[in-house]
């Protein structure tokens, strides 16, 4: 039996996140796999109008019981458990420029489904850290669920965490970072007094 979708949910802000189309992928997984579970967790910046759209919808699909919601704030001490019980994340954007619960969701090991939106797919390593879907299309992001859950990413999944985790550590660690910017400065530095040599020899 396949072990169900999870997908555990950062600040939830329908100008750049829709989760209508999520709702209508996962009614469409259900069809095909009654296993699968959907977790909608983080801090809401809507109006109550919107998630009462959104909560009609699950019931008009008939989805409302497969879905677990936590719709608030999540304490940075419960926040790993969403992260260690889901199989990935899936993140439904439809505008944004990068996304921090990307990169906290790799620091726990857990790959990525995300709309091919800002600069999210230079984040994501297809089939290594995740997948990419087309924004704003549901049917394309069941083919991407789908296509998931019977990757290699997926059913070694306990090995995969650790890649993960390990490219995080290495990519996005405050250390890289760090030697990172201090090259960047070192190069501006050394162009600088190289310019101010060259200047003096005039």
């Amino acid at each position: 039996m396949r072990r169900p979708e999870r997908a555990p949910e950062g600040t939830l802000q329908p100008y750049k996140m829709r989760l209508e189309y999520l709702i209508s992928a996962f009614t469409e997984l259900l069809k095909r796999d009654g296993n699968y579970r959907l977790i909608i967790a983080g801090k809401p910046k809507w109006n109550e109008i919107y998630w009462n759209q959104i909560e009609q919808l699950m019931i008009d699909r008939g989805v409302r019981d497969r879905v677990i919601e936590r719709i608030e704030h999540v304490p940075d001490a419960e926040t790993e458990l969403y992260f260690e019980a889901a199989d990935v994340l899936v993140l439904p954007y439809v505008r944004i420029f990068q996304s921090g619960v990307l990169f906290l969701s790799y620091s726990f090991g857990l790959p990525v489904i995300a709309a091919d939106v800002g600069s999210l797919k230079e984040e994501i390593i297809e089939g290594k850290t995740g997948l990419v879907f087309k924004p704003q299309d549901s049917t394309d992001l069941v083919s991407v669920i789908g296509k998931y859950f019977e990757s290699d990413l997926f059913r070694n999944l306990e090995s995969s965490r650790t890649e993960i985790k390990k490219y995080a550590n290495e990519r996005y660690s405050w250390s890289k970072v760090a030697a990172i910017t201090t090259t960047v400065y070192s190069d501006l530095l050394g162009n600088t007094e190289d310019r101010g040599r060259k200047a003096e020899d005039r």
